[in-house]
């Protein structure tokens, strides 16, 4: 099968160079979707077609169920059409044959509809640019609307003073009811050509600050229709897929783990509600370049879900859950099961009203000890517990009241715990931030909870990396394209320096990965150009300045970016020598390997 989908691939990857057409036959399913095109799909049509085409009807694309003969021969079951002359109907029953043309080597079961007629319902004849006059009439409607023809000859006239007739309508209201006339007048070709290249302008995202003259615009069409789209793949041959990990409506619900014994990672559905829809993907375990799935929570066993944490250590999984449990689970090579070991509760000892009250708001875990701040809903009090990792046993446990109480910020009800996120896990102290008011603080604690300090920090730690080291604590955010820094003496007394760099050609709202080699901070950066996207990972130097660019993945969006189809970057980590990325693309989890 591998090898027929790569002569699939290898045949079709000919016919996008050759521009060659493919007679298809199939069925547009009526349970099937239609697909809201992107402007890089968009942009990629108007160079295939020279900047002379009718855009899909409405930007959609529509999937066509194929034949069995033409999935055999393709290589695919579905394809996406895009229509170029009209839209379609959706039928089980009526069958289809299109002449269809590929888009791009980078997506192969994307085809558009070859155009015969490519001036077919054009009012306006094409001698208008060669010589216009009074006697050729151009509807105002037609220059307005979303088709792209005859862009180079529009840009050509761009300081053409000669005059033509536009034909208008005017829409009126009055007491005795609405309607409307025609109207015509005169209009010169120049301004006819602005207002069509306004449509251009919307769609490569070209900013109409000042308006471009007629050299600019050729120089840009030349450059553009010559485009030569490159073989994304190519950016980097360590990309892995593992389908149906997710789901429409699945949220931000997933944790990830290195086990630092066996390499292997660790990707696990905290299982926060509706246990059944994630059955046979909460656990993916990535081996090098092999994976697993599992299921721990089953009809067998349901001893934990809705988990906020996890360490997994040699094979065995150490959770702790929403509800102030720990939970071990060990793997079973007979079964091949990750299987329940036992469970103990989190012991608070000054515990007011019922246990149902309090739950885990943040966690720091290590493999030898996990951290935990457990508020209680109705007190709006926390408590601070220290537990070993491997056996679920408390250490420690002391109010959030109490261990403030030497820092000179006393605790209020409205005191609020900040998330943060660990790059490093060799720390022995625990770290976290808190919000009272308006003000944000660092905060960092012996494992005995006998020794507190605290700084005064901005907004931005909010969310953010901490790596702990030996002299100073980093505090790392990646907020859109701006990437923040502020860096503490180890003992929290001074902000040592606070900086941000921008980024350009950032991806959408989606936030990067920070992680740090040693010597270096690295930044998986996801970005967006005209003609597709990608991630790449950025290693920087003291002033967050880029000194290094490595591509980790390309792709080309099909649709208008939408959460479910868009990339979400979710974890990265050391494996020997690579970096390792896990993101999230449509229904799949991706992984990319980067030396």
């Amino acid at each position: 099968m591998k090898k027929l989908i790569f002569l699939a691939l290898l045949f079709l990857e000919k016919s996008v160079s050759a521009q060659n057409t493919m007679t298809l036959s199939g069925f547009f399913q009526e349970n099937y979707r239609t697909v809201k095109l992107g402007k890089e799909v968009e942009r990629l049509l108007f160079i295939k077609m020279k900047g002379h085409f009718q855009l899909p009807p409405y930007d959609y694309g529509y999937f066509l169920n194929l034949t069995k003969e033409d999935a055999l021969k393709t290589g695919f079951n579905d394809i996406v059409v895009l229509p170029l002359n009209e839209g379609f109907s959706q039928s089980d029953k009526d069958k289809v044959t299109l002449e269809l043309v590929p888009l791009s080597v980078n997506e192969p079961t994307i085809f558009y509809t070859k155009q015969n007629n490519v001036d077919k319902g054009i009012s306006y004849n094409k001698r208008i640019f060669a010589n216009p006059t009074l006697k050729d009439t151009v509807s105002w409607d037609e220059i307005t609307n979303s088709d792209f023809h005859y862009t180079k000859q529009w840009i050509d006239n761009l300081d053409n003073e000669k005059e033509v007739t536009l034909k208008s309508y005017i829409i009126y209201h009055t007491d005795k009811g609405s309607g409307s006339h025609v109207q015509f007048s005169k209009i010169k070709m120049k301004e006819l050509a602005q207002e069509r290249l306004h449509r251009v302008s919307i769609l490569f995202d070209i900013v109409e600050d000042e308006i471009w003259t007629k050299k600019q615009w050729q120089d840009w069409f030349e450059k553009t229709i010559n485009y030569q789209e490159p073989t994304l793949k190519d950016c980097n041959a360590g990309n892995y897929s593992i389908s149906n990990i997710y789901k429409y409506d699945d949220g931000n619900t997933m944790l990830f783990d290195t086990d630092t014994i066996t390499n292997k990672v660790f990707a696990i559905q905290s299982l926060p509600y509706n246990v059944d829809q994630f059955k046979d993907r909460q656990m993916v375990i990535i081996d090098s370049l092999k994976y697993h799935k599992y299921d721990y929570y089953r009809d067998d066993q349901k001893q934990t879900h809705n988990v906020r944490a996890f360490e997994s250590i040699n094979n065995s999984l150490y959770f702790v859950d929403f509800y102030g449990n720990w939970s071990a689970y060990e793997y079973d090579l007979a079964s091949d099961q990750y299987n329940f070991k036992e469970k103990k509760q989190i012991v608070l000892p000054e515990i007011t009203g019922k246990r149902i009250d309090y739950y885990v708001s943040h966690l720091q875990t290590n493999e030898n000890l996990m951290f935990a701040i457990i508020g209680n809903e109705k007190s709006k009090e926390f408590q601070v517990a220290t537990l070993k990792t491997q056996t679920g046993e408390t250490l420690k446990v002391k109010s959030l009241k109490d261990l403030l109480a030497s820092t000179g910020v006393n605790f209020t009800k409205t005191l609020e715990i900040v998330h943060l996120k660990y790059g490093l896990k060799s720390s022995v102290d625990f770290v976290f931030g808190i919000k009272q008011g308006d003000d944000y603080f660092l905060v960092k604690t012996n494992s005995d909870l006998t020794e507190t300090k605290l700084i005064k920090a901005t907004k931005e730690i909010s969310g953010a990396t901490i790596f702990v080291k030996d002299k100073t604590i980093d505090v790392l955010k990646s907020d859109r394209s701006v990437l923040y820094k502020m860096s503490f003496d180890a003992d929290l007394k001074t902000m040592v320096s606070n900086q941000h760099q921008v980024f350009e050609d950032w991806y959408y709202d989606e936030d990067g990965i920070v992680v740090y080699d040693g010597l270096n901070y690295k930044l998986f950066a996801p970005y967006s150009l005209s003609q597709y996207s990608g991630i790449n990972l950025l290693t920087l130097n003291e002033k967050l300045e880029t000194i290094k660019t490595q591509c980790v993945y390309q792709f080309l969006p099909l649709e208008e970016p939408e959460y479910n189809n868009m990339i979400h970057l979710q974890y990265a980590t050391k494996q020997n020598e690579d970096w390792l990325l896990l993101f999230r693309h449509e229904s799949t989890l991706r992984y990319a390997k980067v030396r």
